[in-house]
Protein backbone atom coordinates (compact mmCIF):
# COMPACT_ATOMS: atom_id res chain seq x y z
CA UNK A 1 0.00 0.00 0.00
CA UNK A 2 2.83 2.37 0.82
CA UNK A 3 4.35 1.87 -2.64
CA UNK A 4 1.04 2.77 -4.28
CA UNK A 5 0.73 5.99 -2.27
CA UNK A 6 4.34 6.88 -3.08
CA UNK A 7 3.64 6.31 -6.78
CA UNK A 8 0.64 8.64 -6.73
CA UNK A 9 2.58 11.24 -4.77
CA UNK A 10 5.44 11.01 -7.28
CA UNK A 11 2.94 11.58 -10.08
CA UNK A 12 1.69 14.76 -8.38
CA UNK A 13 5.21 15.96 -7.60
CA UNK A 14 6.57 15.29 -11.11
CA UNK A 15 5.09 18.43 -12.66
CA UNK A 16 3.69 21.44 -10.81
CA UNK A 17 1.48 22.36 -13.77
CA UNK A 18 -0.15 18.96 -13.70
CA UNK A 19 -0.80 19.24 -9.96
CA UNK A 20 -2.41 22.66 -10.50
CA UNK A 21 -4.53 21.22 -13.28
CA UNK A 22 -5.76 18.42 -11.00
CA UNK A 23 -6.48 20.94 -8.25
CA UNK A 24 -8.54 23.01 -10.67
CA UNK A 25 -10.52 19.90 -11.69
CA UNK A 26 -11.26 19.19 -8.01
CA UNK A 27 -12.36 22.78 -7.36
CA UNK A 28 -14.50 22.85 -10.48
CA UNK A 29 -16.26 19.66 -9.42
CA UNK A 30 -16.98 21.08 -5.95
CA UNK A 31 -18.54 24.19 -7.49
CA UNK A 32 -20.45 22.37 -10.22
CA UNK A 33 -21.88 19.53 -8.09
CA UNK A 34 -25.16 21.18 -7.01
CA UNK A 35 -26.11 22.01 -10.62
CA UNK A 36 -27.59 18.67 -11.66
CA UNK A 37 -29.75 17.87 -8.64
CA UNK A 38 -31.08 21.42 -8.18
CA UNK A 39 -31.97 22.29 -11.77
CA UNK A 40 -35.27 20.33 -11.82
CA UNK A 41 -36.24 21.88 -8.47
CA UNK A 42 -35.45 25.37 -9.78
CA UNK A 43 -37.47 24.76 -12.93
CA UNK A 44 -40.51 23.54 -10.98
CA UNK A 45 -40.50 25.90 -8.01
CA UNK A 46 -38.97 29.13 -9.29
CA UNK A 47 -40.21 29.06 -12.86
CA UNK A 48 -43.42 27.09 -12.39
CA UNK A 49 -42.53 24.97 -15.42
CA UNK A 50 -43.34 21.25 -15.68
CA UNK A 51 -40.70 18.58 -15.20
CA UNK A 52 -40.88 17.93 -18.94
CA UNK A 53 -39.21 21.32 -19.40
CA UNK A 54 -36.41 20.31 -17.03
CA UNK A 55 -36.02 17.10 -19.04
CA UNK A 56 -35.85 19.12 -22.26
CA UNK A 57 -33.14 21.31 -20.73
CA UNK A 58 -31.09 18.23 -19.83
CA UNK A 59 -31.62 16.73 -23.28
CA UNK A 60 -30.50 19.96 -24.94
CA UNK A 61 -27.48 20.13 -22.68
CA UNK A 62 -26.52 16.50 -23.28
CA UNK A 63 -26.89 16.75 -27.05
CA UNK A 64 -24.78 19.90 -27.28
CA UNK A 65 -22.22 18.35 -24.91
CA UNK A 66 -21.88 15.33 -27.18
CA UNK A 67 -21.57 17.36 -30.36
CA UNK A 68 -19.08 19.85 -28.86
CA UNK A 69 -16.97 17.00 -27.49
CA UNK A 70 -16.70 15.48 -30.96
CA UNK A 71 -15.96 18.79 -32.69
CA UNK A 72 -13.41 20.07 -30.18
CA UNK A 73 -11.81 16.64 -29.93
CA UNK A 74 -10.96 16.97 -33.62
CA UNK A 75 -10.05 20.66 -33.55
CA UNK A 76 -7.87 20.62 -30.47
CA UNK A 77 -4.23 20.04 -30.99
CA UNK A 78 -1.57 20.21 -28.36
CA UNK A 79 -1.04 23.89 -29.11
CA UNK A 80 -4.76 24.68 -28.78
CA UNK A 81 -5.55 22.50 -25.78
CA UNK A 82 -4.83 25.21 -23.21
CA UNK A 83 -7.01 27.73 -25.02
CA UNK A 84 -9.88 25.26 -25.33
CA UNK A 85 -9.52 24.25 -21.67
CA UNK A 86 -9.62 27.91 -20.64
CA UNK A 87 -12.78 28.35 -22.74
CA UNK A 88 -14.29 25.28 -21.10
CA UNK A 89 -13.95 26.83 -17.63
CA UNK A 90 -16.75 29.19 -18.60
CA UNK A 91 -19.31 26.42 -18.20
CA UNK A 92 -19.47 26.94 -14.45
CA UNK A 93 -20.50 30.63 -14.72
CA UNK A 94 -23.00 29.64 -17.42
CA UNK A 95 -24.50 27.11 -14.99
CA UNK A 96 -24.80 29.88 -12.41
CA UNK A 97 -26.46 32.15 -14.99
CA UNK A 98 -29.06 29.45 -15.59
CA UNK A 99 -30.24 29.84 -12.01
CA UNK A 100 -30.54 33.60 -12.46
CA UNK A 101 -32.60 33.41 -15.63
CA UNK A 102 -36.38 33.54 -15.48
CA UNK A 103 -36.88 33.36 -19.25
CA UNK A 104 -37.49 29.78 -20.49
CA UNK A 105 -36.08 30.54 -23.96
CA UNK A 106 -32.90 32.02 -22.52
CA UNK A 107 -32.67 29.08 -20.13
CA UNK A 108 -32.75 26.68 -23.08
CA UNK A 109 -29.96 28.62 -24.82
CA UNK A 110 -27.90 28.65 -21.62
CA UNK A 111 -28.45 24.90 -21.15
CA UNK A 112 -27.17 24.26 -24.67
CA UNK A 113 -24.19 26.56 -24.10
CA UNK A 114 -23.45 24.89 -20.77
CA UNK A 115 -23.55 21.49 -22.43
CA UNK A 116 -21.28 22.59 -25.26
CA UNK A 117 -18.72 24.05 -22.88
CA UNK A 118 -18.93 20.93 -20.73
CA UNK A 119 -18.28 18.82 -23.83
CA UNK A 120 -15.23 20.92 -24.62
CA UNK A 121 -14.06 20.37 -21.07
CA UNK A 122 -14.49 16.61 -21.32
CA UNK A 123 -12.66 16.13 -24.60
CA UNK A 124 -9.90 18.66 -24.01
CA UNK A 125 -9.29 17.51 -20.43
CA UNK A 126 -8.35 14.11 -21.79
CA UNK A 127 -5.99 15.66 -24.31
CA UNK A 128 -4.50 17.93 -21.67
CA UNK A 129 -4.05 14.98 -19.34
CA UNK A 130 -2.13 13.04 -21.95
CA UNK A 131 0.12 15.99 -22.79
CA UNK A 132 0.72 17.22 -19.23
CA UNK A 133 1.06 14.01 -17.26
CA UNK A 134 4.50 12.49 -16.95
CA UNK A 135 4.59 9.77 -19.67
CA UNK A 136 5.79 7.10 -17.26
CA UNK A 137 2.86 7.87 -14.95
CA UNK A 138 -0.06 8.31 -17.35
CA UNK A 139 -2.14 5.58 -15.67
CA UNK A 140 -1.74 7.07 -12.21
CA UNK A 141 -2.39 10.55 -13.62
CA UNK A 142 -5.61 9.38 -15.24
CA UNK A 143 -6.73 7.86 -11.95
CA UNK A 144 -5.94 11.08 -10.09
CA UNK A 145 -7.97 13.11 -12.59
CA UNK A 146 -10.96 10.81 -12.07
CA UNK A 147 -10.59 10.85 -8.29
CA UNK A 148 -10.33 14.65 -8.27
CA UNK A 149 -13.50 15.08 -10.27
CA UNK A 150 -15.42 12.45 -8.33
CA UNK A 151 -14.23 13.59 -4.91
CA UNK A 152 -14.98 17.20 -5.86
CA UNK A 153 -18.52 16.24 -6.84
CA UNK A 154 -19.04 14.40 -3.57
CA UNK A 155 -17.76 17.34 -1.54
CA UNK A 156 -19.84 19.83 -3.51
CA UNK A 157 -23.00 17.73 -3.20
CA UNK A 158 -22.52 17.44 0.55
CA UNK A 159 -22.23 21.20 0.97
Amino acid sequence: MSAVIKSYWATLAADRRFSLYLGSKLLHSVIQAPFNPFLPIFVAESLGRPQAFAAALRASETLSQTLASLVFGLLSTNSRAKLALALATLHTPVAAAMFLSRDPSLLMVLASLHGALSGVSSSVSSLYLVTMAPPARIGAASSLQYVGSTLGSAIGAAM
